[in-house]
């Protein structure tokens, strides 16, 4: 098998067919393949001999458009080997080269699927490792939502409950400072009161005494009940002061928890969104490589408007993948590309540049 006529091409060949600009001054690769002569083109038999002859490995990945070129040569040299053969009446051997021609153009084909192929499942590859980190990411938002939650819930009830010790501390010191008021007589002792003395003022001392004896056995009982009086209105304060701090801690709770069942609800909610998004992108990026896998493979180099790519192709539906992957990404950096959110609304104030449309 005899060899290219010049060394293959450089490693660093752009993937996309297009020119590399560390040797666009030094080969023109719009027709690179075109220009060089191979020898014993028209020998091969399987495309791993073809690769070989035109000094690529078996295996190695080229772009579509290559992939073209390369069978372009391939099947202008069979075409001259075959009109060669039927000129000398070797009808065998020209058929025998029909059929290879035939079947590396089906290996030529072959290689386009399988790129198309390896492109999705990158692209299936890039989607799982993006649904994964959203979900992480969703998963430390919800973390960080639930502790500052905790947080907020455990310093509320540390507030009121400190809140509570210093109103019955100025309870209890009010109470001390508090002094029990003077003892009002009942209508009774006081008429017995004023009888004693009006007895003792007509010179009546044995009923005065009698008297007498009559309020030493009321008096320590009325004394009694306004020390009884006393501390049951101390007792009242204590208990209203309890009674409305249970009340205020009841409704706090009840307040706490509304927070917490609300912060719940909207984390369920984000959830829901999420995972209704990623099944709306995974729709989406299936039917579109259903779309592309239903096309008609093109041997040309001019692609028809079933392969051709336009200017704004990285939003395709086809790229969920990238998209997503990308979504995560805050900056831009380097060769790193920022996506916005597929689901933002349109700002009709700030309009993107170049989208305007012209009067």
């Amino acid at each position: 098998m005899n060899a290219a006529t010049t060394s293959p091409r450089p490693v660093d060949r752009a993937d996309d067919g297009g020119v590399d600009p560390e040797y666009k001054d030094e080969v023109d690769y719009n027709n690179y393949l075109g220009t060089i002569e191979y020898n014993g083109l028209f020998d091969c038999n399987t495309l791993d001999e073809v690769f070989k002859c035109v000094g690529y490995e078996p295996g190695d990945l080229l772009s579509r458009r290559e992939q073209i070129i390369l069978y372009q040569r391939v099947s202008a040299a069979f075409e001259a080997r075959i009109d060669s053969l039927v000129t000398r009446k070797r009808f065998m051997d020209a058929k025998e080269r029909r059929k290879v021609i035939e079947k590396l153009r089906l290996d030529f084909e072959a290689l386009q699927v399988n790129d198309q192929k390896r492109h999705q499942e990158e692209q299936w590859r890039q989607f799982r490792r993006g649904k994964k980190f959203w979900k992480q990411r969703m998963a430390e938002e919800h973390q960080a939502d639930i502790d500052k939650v905790s947080n907020y819930v455990a310093s509320q009830e540390a507030f009121f409950k400190k809140k509570h010790a210093f109103q019955a501390e100025n309870l209890e010191r009010h109470i001390s400072q508090s002094q029990q008021p003077r003892l009002k007589y009942s209508t009774r002792l006081q008429y017995l009161t004023n009888a004693e003395k009006s007895l003792a003022r007509l010179n009546e001392f044995d009923d005065a005494k009698n008297v007498n004896g009559m309020i030493n056995k009321i008096l320590p009982l009325e004394k009694r009940n306004a020390e009884l009086h006393w501390k049951d209105h101390i007792n009242v304060r204590r208990r209203k002061l309890q009674n409305n701090q249970k009340e205020e801690m009841q409704r706090v709770k009840e307040s706490l928890a509304g927070t917490i069942w609300r912060e719940r609800r909207v984390r369920d909610r984000q959830d829901k969104i999420l995972e209704q998004r990623l099944k709306n992108l995974e729709k989406d990026m299936r039917d579109s490589h259903l779309k592309e896998n239903a096309r008609r493979i093109e041997m040309t180099l001019q692609p028809s408007s079933n392969y051709y790519k336009r200017p704004g192709f990285d939003t395709s539906s086809s790229l969920r993948g990238q998209q997503l992957l990308n979504s995560l990404k805050e900056d831009v950096k380097a060769d790193q590309v920022y996506v916005q959110s597929l689901i933002k609304m349109h700002d009709f104030e700030n309009i993107p540049l170049g989208t305007e449309v012209s009067k």
